[in-house]
């Protein structure tokens, strides 16, 4: 409470709950406040015991091999936006037209096929992981599934 007096934090009577009454009137902010640093202090052992017991030349391989991964699928996505939409207002264009992203591309694709087999296999079950969490959060709260389906019903709250 003291530090969202000074403004370092949401006021925590920013908002009253409406579900709660008596003594146990909580609000919102202060939900969102617990729940953001709850979520940071679990990052932060996570990421501390990550560190702790994977090698560093295993976790560099790792974030090397994701870095790759990202940068090839956005130069493959720069080429198909430029075909697909090529009257798309675009506040920078790349030089060269399509050499830099099909250069850039096949770079990628080498260095990605010089890393270790280790790096592949925690890197394609972190990829499905990481897939299985968005599309099973996402089914039930995607805005586009309820807009086509009808214009009155929305996500579950």
């Amino acid at each position: 409470m003291q530090c969202a007096k000074c403004g370092l934090e949401v006021p925590a009577d920013a908002i009253y709950c409406p579900h709660c009454t008596g003594d146990r009137k909580t609000t919102d902010a202060a939900v969102i406040n617990g729940g953001v640093k709850g979520a940071a202090i679990g990052l932060a052992i996570g990421l501390a015991l990550l560190a702790a017991l994977v090698p560093l030349n295993e976790l560099a391989a790792a974030i090397s091999l994701g870095t790759l991964v990202a940068f090839a699928v956005v130069n493959v996505a720069v080429l198909v936006l430029r075909r697909q939409q090529p009257d798309l207002e675009r506040p920078f264009r790349v030089p060269l037209g399509p050499v830099i992203p099909v250069v850039a591309i096949i770079i990628n694709i080498v260095l990605i096929l010089g890393m270790p087999g280790a790096t592949w296999i925690a890197f394609t079950v972190w990829l499905i992981a990481g897939l299985l969490i968005y599309f099973l959060y996402s089914r039930h709260r995607s805005e586009a599934r309820y807009s086509s389906l009808d214009q009155t019903s929305g996500p579950p709250a």
